[in-house]
């Protein structure tokens, strides 16, 4: 069950683009049993509905006891069905004593249905209360962002948790298309780990394929970069078991 930190629910911040983000998250990221946080990056696209049914008990399963900082894109699909971006809150739920919060672009303007949540999408996608913390980020009160508008924001966050706190982080690479290769990426040059989930599809096994070997279109001197930097670990999507592994394997379980 959520420990809420704030006092009515969940916290939730509108910043603008470039903006750093509220001091209220770093606070919240404090509350952390354990100095480690991770960022889902990805999305369900492509997945059958049994596949989509399998993630977040993966994820609950792998990360079980997990006590740190789990980041994602904040929202709940429009279609009700499971997502990637539910990870946090599904920790939260199974009695994980970790802290969840979410990032997300503006990519429609807010509206408020009757769910009572606040809308973010033009696809519906709204708000996951589950959460302890939320900030929508956009580029001003009348312009929206595309999908990647929050990746600066989080990466700098996680970069300066690692940097000035010490805290062991990584970037969680799940399915993800256009938007999750950017993200990892940005991640990578950063210096900041990954765990690649394969078997998720899309970005996370192209990038899977590429580096054993195969085709792909991420950067070569990148890839060779994280390999000599021993940033990358790979987890498959069959077994949660080595999700868990590769989550000890950077000490963030």
């Amino acid at each position: 069950m959520k420990t809420d930190l704030c006092p009515n629910g969940t916290f939730f911040s509108v910043m603008a683009q470039g903006e750093s983000m509220a001091a209220v998250f770093a606070a919240m990221a404090s509350n952390a049993q354990s100095p480690a946080a991770f960022r889902l990056a990805g999305g369900c696209s492509g997945m059958t509905d049994a596949e989509r049914a399998r993630v977040l008990p993966y994820f609950v399963e792998a990360l079980q006891g997990f006590s740190g900082l789990a980041i994602s894109g904040a929202t709940a699909s429009g279609d009700g069905k499971p997502m990637v971006t539910n990870v946090p809150s599904a920790l939260v739920a199974a009695g994980n004593p970790c802290i969840a919060m979410g990032t997300v672009p503006r990519t429609a303007d807010m509206s408020l249905p009757e769910s009572g949540s606040v809308c973010v999408s033009g696809y519906g996608d709204t708000i996951d209360l589950g959460q302890h913390g939320v900030a929508v980020i956009q580029r001003n009160a009348s312009e929206v962002l595309d999908w990647d508008g929050d990746l600066t924001a989080y990466l700098d966050f996680l970069e300066g948790l690692q940097d000035d706190a010490d805290w062991t982080v990584g970037v969680v690479v799940f399915n993800g298309g256009g938007v999750t290769k950017k993200e990892i990426t940005q991640a990578l040059d950063r210096g900041l780990p990954l765990i690649v989930v394969r078997g998720s599809g899309r970005a996370a096994d192209e990038f899977a394929t590429q580096w054993f070997g195969g085709e792909g279109s991420f950067d070569e001197e990148l890839l060779q970069f994280a390999v000599e930097n021993k940033l990358v670990a790979f987890a498959d999507f069959s077994d949660a078991a080595t999700l868990r592994q590769a989550f000890q394997e950077f000490n963030l379980l």
